[in-house]
């Protein structure tokens, strides 16, 4: 949404998936607080910096428990 806005001037009024194996399309909300989010991810993607967030998340993750610092 971000991303139309920049390129167009105007930000959408709706977003949605397409699945493409299903041919099922899902709308999904727009997050107008996300720009705090992407701004996040493109400091840490611009330094190589990712802070490890460890969770709950963490246990389905097959890295759990081997190659993650989490363990």
């Amino acid at each position: 949404a971000l991303a139309i806005e920049r390129a167009f001037g105007k930000r959408p009024a709706g977003a949605y998936l397409h699945f493409l194996r299903s041919n099922t399309v899902v709308e999904v909300p727009l997050i107008h607080a996300g720009t705090s989010l992407i701004t996040e991810l493109r400091d840490a993607q611009d330094s190589l910096r990712f802070d490890l967030k460890e969770g709950d998340h963490c246990q389905s993750c097959q890295f759990y428990r081997s190659m993650c610092p989490a363990a």
